[in-house]
């Protein structure tokens, strides 16, 4: 993960956290007020505008069911600010991970991913999701998400979900980056992510 100045932030409630990580010296701490939503988005030049592109994460979620870390692309904000909320996630929730897209904070649920997040206090997930322009049958364009997680060994492909709106196409500015949704309506809550890599199509 690059340095914090190369990162825009919803709150000042993060940190490098030295006591847990994947990499030393530090993973990065994300912290949420009840039913409020954090963003780290990355303003790094070179990844200000991608329409298309793959991040990898480990992510962890020790404090249960009601707080989620979130992988988010196509961020519709310049450099500097994390507003206006219009962007795609992936939302990684206890039974499924979901991709959700946000058009001026209003969420709509594109699908679901089958896939579990662990409450141990001693598991890392690593995953890949990777976003890119596809076609559907009645050749529109559409924007395609696919998610993957390391096994150990391998990438083992968990699907491919699909939004023919394409919200951010041609917008000139498409960040990317990670973050955390805490649905817990009175308690701050943490997660965090380590070794996350941002990358652009060749």
């Amino acid at each position: 993960m690059a340095v914090p100045a190369d990162w825009d932030f919803d709150y000042s409630l993060w940190d490098l956290y030295t006591p847990l990580y994947i990499s030393a010296p530090s993973s990065l701490r994300l912290r949420c007020p009840g039913l409020a939503s954090i963003r780290a988005i990355c303003k790094k030049a070179g990844t200000l505008n991608m329409e298309q592109g793959r991040i990898v994460t480990y992510l962890r979620s020790p404090t249960g069911a009601s707080f989620w870390p979130t992988v988010i692309f196509r961020h519709q904000t310049a450099p500097g600010a994390t507003t206006p909320l219009t962007f795609y996630h992936v939302e990684f929730r206890l039974t499924a991970a979901y991709l959700c897209r946000y058009t001026n904070a209003a969420a709509t649920n594109l699908g679901a991913f089958p896939v579990a997040i662990s409450n141990s206090n001693n598991v890392w997930y690593k995953y890949r999701v990777t976003w890119y322009l596809s076609y559907n049958e009645q050749n529109q364009p559409t924007l395609a998400v696919h998610l993957e997680y390391w096994n150990g060994t391998a990438w083992d492909s968990k699907g491919i979900l699909y939004d023919t709106t394409n919200q951010g196409a041609g917008s000139g500015t498409n960040r990317s980056g990670v973050g955390a949704r805490n649905n817990h309506a009175s308690s701050q809550l943490t997660i965090y992510h380590d070794d996350t890599e941002i990358w652009t199509p060749a």
